[in-house]
């Protein structure tokens, strides 16, 4: 698809879209890129787009969708045509979590609708069913401010002998500080699942907080004398991380 965009900077809008990716410049001069949700997003120098049929003499931006929809505007002005990838690069990344997209994004529903989408899971209830916290888990708010990890939720469950400091070392030993935390527990048993990102430890590198929370975790499973490591991942892609710095288990 393209289209010519006219009277671009004349009018009053916004460009909004639902991303917080960080942005990144490509190696190719005179082009630019902006890592986006929407996929790749790039403005070259004017130039006739032959191939679209539409006889429009301009600067084009190509955004490049993950439903491998690709979408081409024709921008008469080049400055104008900056202007709009300087917007998508400023809205990739906000600088705080209330200017993201989703939080000013309004759909076609009442009040009662939309809180009904937040009551959809109650973290904190899912976990009371579950039976914790209990002698062996607690709530931890060492995530409280998302300050350790930004993809967890602010109420985890961690063993209860495991301090804060070794919660703090554990998350800067994993990728993205997804550090080992309750994701199953069956009461009766006395079992847990526990979820974490891969370590960072390369071909060398240790990390004693990480250590002693997978002792805590093996602890606070008193009927299970073993714990089990399993690592998800295919191992060709483990490994190809483990070159690249990061590790598997």
């Amino acid at each position: 698809m393209c289209w010519p965009v006219e009277g671009v900077g004349t009018g009053s809008g916004s460009l909004s879209p639902p991303g917080s990716r960080a942005p990144r410049t490509a190696g190719e001069e005179g082009r630019l890129a902006a890592d986006v949700s929407l996929g790749w997003s790039t403005t070259s120098p004017p130039r006739l787009s032959k191939e679209t049929g539409f006889d429009y003499f301009g600067c084009p931006l190509v955004i490049q969708c993950k439903n491998f929809r690709i979408v081409h505007f024709i921008v008469p002005r080049e400055r104008d045509c900056h202007d709009i990838y300087n917007s998508l690069l400023q809205l990739s990344k906000q600088a705080k979590y209330e200017d993201l997209y989703a939080f000013s994004y309004n759909p076609k529903q009442n009040d009662s609708e939309q809180i009904q989408g937040w009551q959809l899971i109650d973290l904190s209830e899912e976990y009371k069913r579950m039976g914790v916290p209990d002698s062996n888990w607690q709530l931890s708010d060492a995530n409280r401010e998302y300050k350790i990890c930004e993809t967890y939720p602010r109420e985890l469950y961690v063993p209860r002998i495991a301090s804060k400091p070794i919660i703090v070392g554990s998350s800067k030993f994993r990728s993205k500080g997804r550090f080992p935390v309750l994701s199953y527990y069956h009461q009766k048993k006395e079992a847990a699942i526990c979820r974490c990102s891969q370590p960072l430890s390369g071909f060398s590198a240790r990390c004693l907080e990480d250590k002693h929370l997978l002792q805590a975790i093996s602890k606070a499973n008193p009927v299970n004398p073993y714990m089990y490591v399993v690592d998800t991942r295919p191992k060709l892609n483990a490994m190809a991380n483990r070159a690249a710095g990061k590790g598997y288990e």
